[in-house]
């Protein structure tokens, strides 16, 4: 057996103040979690494809991640994600992520 399908977390769209750097780094830690949820779902195959949006707020929390694309994909996602914190508050108020994921062949 090949084994689970590869996550692939295309381009981060941020719009908003805060540091690029501080949230790349804040969705890498996310990727492990993502990865793991993936492994654990056999449900789940390549060429699946879904879109994380979500908001961090004023204070850097990472608020309820709206979904779109594959559910089962989405739901390890938005589970990695909601209730993150950004290590620094942001430079200006809210801002918003839009991270494209899919699942290639191992």
């Amino acid at each position: 057996p090949a084994g689970p399908p590869r996550l692939v977390v295309d381009s981060l769209k941020i719009v908003g103040g805060a540091s690029a750097g501080d949230i790349k780094r804040r969705m890498a830690a996310a990727e492990a979690t993502i990865r793991a949820c993936v492994a654990r779902d056999p449900s789940l195959k390549a060429g699946a494809q879904a879109v994380v949006k979500v908001v961090v707020d004023g204070d850097g929390f990472f608020g309820e991640p709206e979904v779109s694309g594959d559910a089962g994909l989405g739901r390890c996602a938005a589970a990695a994600v909601k209730g993150a914190r950004l290590d620094r508050r942001p430079d200006t108020g809210d801002i918003r992520v839009i991270v494209p994921l899919r699942l290639e062949a191992p």
